[in-house]
């Protein structure tokens, strides 16, 4: 039996996934599937890599960073700066890692503009890019980032554009029991960002969500908020665990003998 986790892409409120990553590297639980969309690529590249504890750090490193900086546009500077707040750390703890180099199993999405139109792309240790490429790839969004990483020589942006939460991805790299990391108290899997849907929860999927509202703005980088968004994250990760023990450690009726291709 092999159990994942999918952290879903939310910007800043991702705060609350490195307090359920903590919890559970703290107590043992560390799922041999990860996979990540935009801001939750960062949590899952980290967790994949063993380095949960360098996740607060990098989060509370840019506390108290305002997203939205018009005095930059003086210099000529576009105003906002993600691309400098996730960009710099992430370059400078990964360096030139590759994807083939993550030691567990890891899937980041991305979406690539092609002549059909924004497609669903899945990044595995298959492909030949580095690690903060493909991960700075899933967290461009046009605006709160200025710089855009090419995947496959395509223009790419956000990864959670078709699918926020990637529990499909964890599936797909062999996990029989996926957790889905939300952001939202009602516990769903949600996509789009013109055309939003609600998809349904699979039948080996759980949820792992706030139990109390995430007081955390989308492009909020307050300090305080941050640590209250971490300490939540870990009050939540304990009540899910609690829950969901028996079933995380219960033999699926059939083992899988091995991981299916995945779909990209």
């Amino acid at each position: 039996m092999a159990f994942g986790i999918a952290f879903e892409g939310c910007a800043c409120k991702g705060a609350f996934h490195v307090g359920v990553a903590e919890w559970m590297h703290d107590h043992g639980y560390e799922p041999d599937v990860v996979a990540g969309a935009s801001s939750g690529s960062v949590i899952a590249a980290l967790v994949a890599l063993g380095e949960v504890k360098a996740l607060a750090e990098l989060w509370l490193a840019v506390g108290g960073t305002a997203v939205f900086q018009p005095k930059r546009m003086l210099a000529g500077r576009w105003p906002f700066v993600m691309s400098e707040v996730v960009g710099v750390p992430l370059r400078r703890k990964l360096g030139a890692m590759l994807l083939a180099d993550v030691p567990k199993p890891l899937a980041i999405t991305v979406t690539v503009l092609r002549r059909r139109g924004l497609t669903r792309r899945i990044l595995s240790q298959a492909d030949p890019l580095r690690l903060a490429d493909a991960v700075l790839a899933s967290c461009f969004f046009p605006g709160p980032y200025s710089r855009m990483v090419p995947v496959d020589g395509r223009p790419a942006i956000d990864g959670a554009w078709h699918v926020r939460t990637p529990v499909d991805a964890v599936e797909q790299l062999g996990a029989d029991k996926q957790i889905g990391c939300v952001t939202r108290g009602e516990g769903t899997l949600r996509g789009g960002f013109v055309r939003k849907r609600v998809f349904d929860v699979p039948a080996a999927c759980r949820i792992l969500r706030p139990i109390e509202p995430l007081q955390l703005d989308t492009w909020e980088l307050d300090r305080r908020r941050i640590e209250d968004a971490m300490a939540l994250g870990r009050r939540s990760a304990e009540a899910f665990f609690e829950a969901n023990g028996a079933w995380l450690r219960q033999e699926p009726p059939e083992a899988r003998r091995a991981a299916p291709p995945l779909r990209r």
